[in-house]
């Protein structure tokens, strides 16, 4: 009982964590499901354990922790990645066989899916043409061998061309100065916004934003007025996009403690304003004014995350435009 406790607690403290774990329930709950149509529809016990097992593969190791969403954003490229890819990177004792077997029960995972109305923006002719274009394992494999994942190849886009032109960043240049956001000394969500709206650096279009990235995590520009759960979804879709970015840097055998001292130091401190607001917020709930001034803020937070992303990605050599966010 007091181990639930602790955990409840702690996944209230942590929007992401509380998010996650919803997320995964949701899916095993689609996988219990197909498992069950299966052994109805006449497949061995044995048969359907191992195809269950190929779709979670799929579903919960590949596309909920890689991407942190549900169904609806299940595109043919992911299915595409990790048949083509993702596989090849996380199986290592793999045979041509076992991947056949793995392409099968995803084959017949998304056709469940489709006839169940849990992909509607799929149709039975997009899930023929996905498998139709994935090719044979062999060249695969060798495909996978020759190509570093994510890199910036020479015959790619100059790295100047796909980022906009950054200062040359070094230990002294950090946007967070030491001491400058004591985040664990606000009293309350307004005392935070209020000094964060002050200090935060101004967002420079050439420095803090690169012309590639997507909008912004929270969606449309800030209206007039704004609730104080818009604040919280905003802040819960910032901390994904903080996870999402990580977890592409494993895909490309790196970490964030990889990159200089400085821009880890900003990158986590950043993520730690985030966390700090979504507990202020929760434990006093903000009035309308004050929520209107938070989603500002944070989107001036996102901005600033924006741009360590592409400091960090070029750092490491990575093409940002292979981050799904």
């Amino acid at each position: 009982m007091k181990s639930c406790r602790a955990k409840a607690k702690a996944m209230s403290q942590d929007p992401l964590r509380a998010y996650e774990y919803e997320l995964i329930e949701q899916m095993e709950t689609i996988l219990h499901a197909f498992h069950f149509h299966l052994l109805d529809d006449g497949v061995s016990a044995r048969q359907a354990e191992q195809q269950l097992a190929n779709a979670e593969l799929f579903l919960i190791q590949y596309h909920a922790y890689h991407y942190l969403d549900g169904l609806s954003s299940l595109t043919t490229e992911r299915i595409s990645d990790f048949l083509r890819v993702w596989y090849f990177e996380r199986i290592e004792s793999r045979s041509e066989s076992d991947w056949k077997e793995t392409k099968k029960a995803l084959n017949r995972f998304l056709s469940y899916l489709l006839n169940s109305a849990l992909i509607e923006h799929f149709d039975s002719a997009m899930i023929e043409d996905i498998f139709d274009s994935i090719g044979d394992y062999r060249s695969l494999e060798s495909e996978y061998a020759r190509q570093p994942l994510f890199a910036l190849q020479q015959n790619d886009i100059p790295l100047e061309d796909i980022l906009q032109d950054d200062a040359e960043y070094s230990e002294n240049d950090n946007l967070i100065r030491t001491g400058a956001y004591p985040y664990h000394n606000y009293a309350s969500f307004h005392d935070m916004v209020v000094s964060l709206q002050n200090d935060l650096p101004a967002t420079q279009p050439r420095k803090n934003v690169i012309a590639l990235m997507p909008m912004p995590p929270g969606g449309d520009a800030p209206s007039s007025t704004v609730e104080i759960e818009d604040v919280q979804k905003f802040i819960l879709a910032l901390l994904r996009g903080n996870c999402v970015f990580q977890r592409w840097l494993e895909r490309s055998r790196h970490r964030l403690n990889d990159v200089r001292k400085a821009l880890l130091n900003d990158y986590q401190h950043y993520q730690t304003l985030a966390l700090r607001m979504h507990q202020l917020a929760r434990d006093l709930p903000p009035a309308e004014e004050e929520a209107t001034r938070g989603r500002a803020v944070l989107d001036q937070l996102d901005k600033q995350l924006w741009s360590l992303r592409n400091r960090i990605a070029a750092e490491l050599r990575l093409d940002l435009r292979t981050l799904c966010l």
